[in-house]
């Protein structure tokens, strides 16, 4: 083996001596990800892929590095997330083989609970789906998966069979004594992470959370499998900590019918004027669609399409409101389009 170094000296002081080294080379490894290609004296392409920094989130400044699984296999499949994974180590094994990665119990952030009000406090439950106990003494949870050593939980820990088990800022942001690196779940979005330790307190490289939005005043989010097996978190119909989730909460107002595709116009133009957002309350009562406190901040449109909600809008119950294309004091459209749906 010849390792390839930025900078022979801190290579040095980080892993020591005994390695063969050829460098310092030119430029950086872009945190990003970006195209390799190794070439043989006349020129000749050995060896191109491009690594990609999404594929395993731990190698990307957690102190991993990315392994190939097979180095015998074919070039055109190197740069393809499943022929690499990260290493089994921290700071990886550089000039020898890489170990297996650590076994560890998959144990999953289930519930987060966030805008909260005193008493009540920010909340992270956990869940163990397999059928031992799980000691979770010298694992971290943060709010921050770029720094995940902020809380250490207590060595005597266990986390029973098939069960659940809640920390609170008692736990992760006490007050007396403080915890520098103490921390509350922010209610506008944050993150909610935990990652798993061995005895010495470095990381394995096994994970589990979520990255989540604003939330209502006392809603919990929670893991939710959708039914191609994604994991997803999103806010609960019910507050169930320290139990199995409740589901997803569903409303007041969907997104019931979406038109993206009507017929072309002449000549194949894409007919964008005929496209429609249909939302829908379902719920009993009128729905605000903007804050009342804030009448300026309204509900918005994003991904496909992007609109800001004009201020004052309020769904009445079982009412539905039309996002369309067009400018709706548009006197054409205003006629065209309500007569081709047939809108009351």
């Amino acid at each position: 083996t010849v390792l390839l170094v930025r900078n022979v000296a801190a290579f040095v002081s980080r892993y020591g001596e005994g390695y063969r080294l050829v460098g310092p080379y030119l430029g950086a490894l872009d945190n990003n990800g970006e195209n390799l290609r190794l070439e043989d004296a006349s020129g000749e392409k050995i060896l191109e892929f491009r690594y990609d920094n999404k594929w395993y989130p731990v190698t990307d400044g957690l102190g991993f590095s990315l392994v190939i699984v097979d180095e015998t296999a074919p070039w055109n499949t190197w740069d393809r997330k499943a022929s690499w994974r990260p290493s089994g180590r921290m700071l990886g094994s550089p000039g020898q083989a890489d170990p297996a990665p650590v076994a560890v119990a998959p144990v999953l952030v289930n519930e987060i609970l966030t805008a909260t009000a005193w008493p009540v406090l920010d909340a992270l439950e956990l869940y163990n789906p397999t059928p031992a106990p799980v000691p979770l003494g010298g694992w971290y949870i943060s709010d921050d998966f770029a720094a995940p050593r902020k809380f250490r939980i207590p060595d005597n820990v266990w986390i029973p069979a098939g069960g659940y088990w809640t920390f609170d800022e008692r736990d992760f942001n006490p007050t007396n004594p403080p915890l520098p690196t103490g921390f509350a779940f922010s209610s506008k979005g944050d993150e909610a992470y935990l990652f798993a330790a061995d005895a010495g307190g470095e990381l394995t490289g096994y994970y589990h959370g979520f990255a989540y939005g604003a939330a209502a005043p006392g809603v919990a989010f929670g893991r939710h499998v959708t039914s191609v097996g994604a994991e997803d978190c999103v806010a609960q119909s019910q507050n169930t900590l320290g139990a199995a989730n409740a589901g997803p909460r569903v409303g007041p107002v969907v997104i019931s019918e979406l038109m993206y595709h009507p017929p072309d116009l002449p000549g194949g133009l894409d007919n964008t004027a005929e496209e429609f957002v249909e939302l829908r309350n379902l719920s009993g009562e009128p729905v605000d669609l903007f804050d009342p406190i804030r009448p300026a901040h309204t509900w918005r449109l994003r991904g496909a399409v992007d609109l800001d909600l004009p201020g004052a809008l309020t769904l009445a119950p079982g009412e539905f409101l039309l996002v369309v294309g067009f400018n709706p004091a548009d006197a054409a459209q205003q006629t065209a389009f309500p007569t081709k749906y047939g809108v009351p």
